[in-house]
């Protein structure tokens, strides 16, 4: 990750083996980072073990990945206000149950429904705000796994959602835009030999444009 985010122009700020509380002094001090200001978009990038809504930090506490979107929002980080996308790209277990199920064919059959979507509309309303832009926007965020199951890895090569992104990034960041890219990830998942235990899940999009990494 730190090779391909350096060779596709990013100045890279690494860490490494930080506690809970070390992991959100970093993002704090990311958050002030006085380069911000001059900058289109920003990859936060966390690796560790995890659970539903946390990764834990060395000392076996949790990080709530919430913290994340709250410190890089636009009221405590008004330097990335309007610079899509911040993305975010998290490598951790978010629970202990296995990836897969094995569905008899009468419930795959029963399973085979569409949903009409529905609209609302809130009409008779008086509204009114002093704010003037959103407090959250431009996210888009990549987890190695679905909610509350187990992300894998290979004891050689490691993380394979990280292999998996380095190799699509490589590979097509100069014809297609963040989403597509997190999308042939996923797809890369599906077509592989592990495809039906691990599921990468794209979380939290807020970004109104298409963004490409290299514009060449």
């Amino acid at each position: 990750m730190h090779c391909m985010l350096a060779e596709l122009g990013y100045d890279v700020v690494k860490y490494k083996n930080l506690t809970a509380k070390e992991i959100e002094k970093a993002l704090q001090k990311f958050s002030k980072h006085p380069q911000l200001v001059h900058t289109d978009s920003v990859f936060v990038v966390i690796m560790s073990h995890g659970s539903l809504g946390t990764v834990c930090g060395t000392d076996c506490k949790p990080f709530k990945t919430e913290n994340i979107y709250k410190l890089l929002n636009t009221e405590n980080c008004p330097a990335l206000h309007n610079k899509p996308p911040k993305v975010i790209i998290i490598q951790a277990c978010r629970g202990d149950e296995a990836g897969l199920v094995v569905l008899p064919d009468e419930d795959l059959a029963k399973a085979n429904i569409t949903q009409q979507n529905s609209s609302l509309f809130a009409s008779g309303r008086n509204i009114e705000t002093d704010a003037v832009v959103h407090k959250e926007k431009d996210f888009i965020s990549l987890l190695s796994c679905t909610p509350n199951t187990v992300s894998y890895r290979s004891a050689s090569y490691g993380s394979f959602f990280i292999q998996y992104i380095v190799e699509v990034f490589n590979e097509f960041a100069r014809e297609d835009h963040i989403d597509e890219l997190f999308r042939k990830v996923m797809q890369r998942f599906e077509e592989s030999d592990f495809g039906g235990i691990q599921m990468p899940s794209k979380d939290r999009c807020t970004l109104t444009k298409n963004f490409y990494l290299l514009d060449y």
